[in-house]
């Protein structure tokens, strides 16, 4: 199939849209958010793009171009993939202090009903993941978070900021606030959503890590010594390449595997600016979510403010919880303000 034939494209997009959505027909001008389709869809169906095309877009390239033939136009043109970047515009209406998101595992899409929702009032940006310009994934979160204050800078050269992370975005929201502290500038509030950066332990915490890795590493090598494939895993182990090494680059189905282990290996320092922390239901249910909660709080101390949001992990970004969520997040920062 030839890429620069859009007739050809559109008629592939439209195959795949059915695939994905499960609707039983997608017309040329059909719009994809319109058919049901959601960030996690839209991640599907551009994974299956590239496989058939060779050409990888951003998930917010469907916030341009929602249908298959505006999309297969798109493709057709030969674009560069980085749409002007890691910023996404998602509202730029508005006097208030502009949000800045934080993507999570599924690109920024889901973040778009929260940006409606918070009105026209408040501008809202959303930085997605993608590799470095030469195709090499960073070494730390701290690298990640320099390269997204610089292209933050190029939309909003000085404060005030408000960012927010959902899941590991909190983390690299979080080094972002402190980046931009450090460099003087005002950061009205972090949010971090569901999950918190990890700080370094305490001394319980310390001794309970210990016990988990000792028995978890005692499991393993029996499992192994029954197997007979302990030898075989230990030259894997030690022949290993480090996260972000020289020869790494980086693929779009590797991106989350990479942004964990970055995340993993992070170890937050406290910095003076406050913190929203919510917590939706579907999260607190899980096991082990309260260290997070217990982050937020070695970060901001008294500076924290908790949002619980009866939803799940996922639906808190959907109607009707999305609206809850972004009243109540108004009502946070504007009591920041007013303090």
């Amino acid at each position: 199939m030839k890429r620069a034939d859009p007739t050809v494209l559109e008629m592939m997009l439209r195959d795949l849209w059915r695939d994905v959505l499960a609707v039983d027909a997608v017309a040329g001008d059909d719009d994809f958010f319109s058919l049901g389709g959601d960030s996690y869809q839209a991640v599907a169906m551009l994974d299956a793009v590239e496989a058939r095309t060779g050409t990888r877009l951003p998930a917010s390239v469907l916030l341009q171009h929602p249908t298959p033939a505006s999309l297969a136009r798109r493709l057709a043109s030969r674009t560069t993939a980085r749409e002007g970047g890691h910023v996404v515009t998602l509202g730029e209406s508005g006097d208030r202090t502009p949000i800045f998101a934080v993507h999570g595992s599924g690109d920024i899409l889901f973040y778009a009903p929260l940006a409606a929702a918070l009105g026209d009032d408040r501008p809202f940006y959303a930085l997605q993941a993608l590799p470095g310009d030469d195709g090499t994934p960073p070494g730390s979160i701290e690298d990640v978070a320099a390269r997204y204050v610089a292209e933050l800078k190029r939309v909003r050269p000085a404060g005030p900021y408000v960012l927010a992370g959902f899941c590991i975005g909190s983390t690299i929201a979080f080094a972002m606030a402190r980046e931009l502290h450090l460099g003087g500038d005002v950061v009205e509030a972090v949010i971090f959503i569901d999950t918190a950066p990890r700080m370094p332990p305490g001394v319980w915490e310390r001794l309970q890590s210990i016990g988990r890795r000792l028995g978890y590493v005692a499991s393993r090598a029996a499992w192994h010594a029954r197997h007979r494939t302990l030898p075989v895993t230990l030259a894997r182990w030690l022949g290993r390449e480090p996260v972000g090494g020289a020869a790494a680059v980086v693929k779009p189905a590797a991106r989350l595997d990479l942004y964990t282990q970055l995340d993993r290996q992070y170890r937050g320092v406290p910095v003076d600016v406050p913190v929203i922390y919510v917590i939706s239901s579907g999260f607190a249910a899980r096991p082990g979510a309260g260290v997070h909660g217990r982050n937020a709080r070695r970060i901001a101390g008294r500076r924290l403010r908790v949002i619980a949001c009866d939803a799940g992990h996922n639906e808190q970004f959907r109607e009707p919880a999305v609206r809850a969520l972004a009243a109540r997040l108004e009502e946070a920062l504007s009591a920041g303000r007013a303090r």
